[in-house]
């Protein structure tokens, strides 16, 4: 990046400056923060899909940011929510950590086939208790600020049961969820559930259908280049 064109006459002439510039430094922070809570784990089971799970974390983050591009949402919340986006799923590391043995046999039995709000139901009759549930106890346990939960909580994600069309879709954190889930299962018409779950969202935030077009452009875009690097991380 420090290398190329875009930033050949800036005076960003190394990757530090280059990740500063496109990233910034609240951002970067938010990043560390989820990488290192994912290390604390330890190491994980290698049938656990790893690259998905940042794809998810990752792809969240980023599109919560995306939606609030259209808002006028200040930085505390815009900040909050993008690191609520990036542990939303860190109770999936924490389940199969804790609770290899029944994690991997859910895997196993095709767990990772079925949409996101089908593993979460899964996991909810199975364990007792759902990934983003976990994530929750989680964050509190590690003393994380109540503004995180809250906003995970006030998504609806972290209810018994999860139906994605009872959600609170006026929230940017179950709007981007929904998003991803859509965009992971390949649904032949992402186009037209993608624009209109926008639309939802920024019904009453947004001036013209030009800019909430212009929003799901980009969602879809961001969703496609981290599918991308996804799969080049599958095959090292």
């Amino acid at each position: 990046v420090s290398n190329s064109a875009l930033y050949g006459f800036s005076g960003i002439d190394t990757v530090k400056k280059a990740i500063l510039t496109v990233l910034g430094t609240r951002k970067l922070q938010a990043i560390v923060i989820a990488i290192l809570s994912t290390d604390s784990f330890g190491t994980l089971p290698e049938w656990f899909p790893y690259s998905r799970f940042w794809f998810r974390s990752l792809a969240c983050a980023t599109i919560t940011n995306v939606l609030f591009e259209a808002t006028k949402e200040n930085e505390i919340d815009k900040l909050s929510t993008y690191l609520c986006a990036l542990l939303h799923n860190i109770g999936e590391i924490a389940l199969a950590h804790c609770l290899s043995n029944t994690y991997e046999e859910l895997a196993q039995e095709g767990m990772y086939e079925l949409t996101w709000y089908e593993q979460l139901n899964l996991q909810k009759l199975r364990l007792g208790l759902h990934s983003v549930q976990v994530s929750e106890i989680v964050l509190n346990i590690w003393g994380f600020p109540a503004d995180i939960s809250n906003r995970m909580r006030n998504s609806g994600l972290c209810s018994d049961f999860i139906d994605k069309n009872q959600k609170n879709q006026a929230n940017a954190l179950a709007t981007a969820t929904t998003l991803v889930s859509i965009f992971e299962n390949k649904v032949e018409d992402f186009n037209e559930q993608g624009l209109a779950l926008v639309k939802e969202y920024l019904s009453e935030r947004a001036e013209s259908s030009r800019i909430i077009e212009k929003i799901f452009g980009k969602v879809k875009q961001t969703l496609q280049q981290l599918d991308q690097h996804a799969a080049e991380l599958d095959t090292l």
